[in-house]
């Protein structure tokens, strides 16, 4: 019976060194696991870090963003009292060569030129070769003194 005993004294023995042997294997994993978590989360902060950057970077574009959209806006208004502009110079020219048409009973005429620029440019030149008796007519027309610049 001593035998029985000590044999089973020896199987335990070693079903202990067994359970300590897998005590020890579990707790080296869990050490290995909390290390990968632990350099796992140093990622996640690294990775969270480069989110916030991000994210100012994103901030600080969409103010920029917004900024050229008000400029975009301003523009926007500008070009259209710019172009309302064109529209008037437009309507007085028309109004002008109709003008022209009917005084001088010709209604195929037209100031010359295929804009509004071209056709500025030629009354301008147009304006520039009148003789000096009809530049007067026309600086008297336009509310000019003759005689207000003349030095004594």
């Amino acid at each position: 019976m001593d035998q029985a005993v000590a044999d089973a004294e020896a199987a335990k023995d070693e079903i202990i060194l067994q359970k300590d042997q897998t005590i020890a294997d579990l707790s080296l994993q869990i050490i290995l696991k909390d290390q990968t978590i632990t350099d796992l989360n140093a990622q996640i902060d690294v990775l969270n870090a480069q989110v916030s950057d991000l994210n100012a970077q994103v901030d600080t574009l969409n103010g920029q963003v917004s900024g050229l959209n008000a400029q975009i806006a301003q523009k926007d208004q500008e070009i259209a009292a710019l172009n309302a502009v064109i529209a008037a110079a437009e309507q007085e020219i028309a109004n002008l060569i109709q003008a022209l048409q009917s005084a001088f009973t010709d209604p195929q005429f037209l100031i010359p030129g295929d804009s509004i620029e071209e056709q500025i440019d030629n009354l301008v030149d147009a304006i520039g070769d009148l003789n000096y008796g009809q530049r007067q007519a026309l600086y008297e027309n336009l509310g000019g003194k003759i005689g207000k610049g003349k030095k004594k």
